[in-house]
């Protein structure tokens, strides 16, 4: 059985989680884009946070991600991300 979460509550969460330091701006668009996978595909998503940190990283910059991903520097490989409005993105690892 799986529990739907409402947006406030997403926010709430994940702002008291102590192990990640996701701007606002980055959890609506986490948020966003979880709500939209599941209505496109029709699965549902447990709202398990260590998952939600593995698989969702915040950027200020390109730059900034390069240093943590320097396997990505100059590969060519595209990545999905979630531009942010205020600047910065979310990377989504695969």
């Amino acid at each position: 059985m799986k529990q739907t979460i409402t947006r406030d509550v997403f926010m709430r969460e994940m702002l008291n989680d102590t192990y990640s330091s996701y701007s606002r701006e980055a959890i609506n668009a986490i948020f966003d884009h979880i709500e939209e996978y599941e209505d496109s595909t029709g699965d549902r998503v447990e709202f398990d946070i260590p998952t939600i940190r593995g698989q969702y990283m915040e950027y200020k910059s390109f730059e900034e991600f390069h240093a943590d991903n320097p396997e990505f520097a100059n590969s060519g490989r595209e990545i999905d991300v979630l531009d942010l409005p205020g600047g910065g993105f979310v990377y989504i690892k695969d």
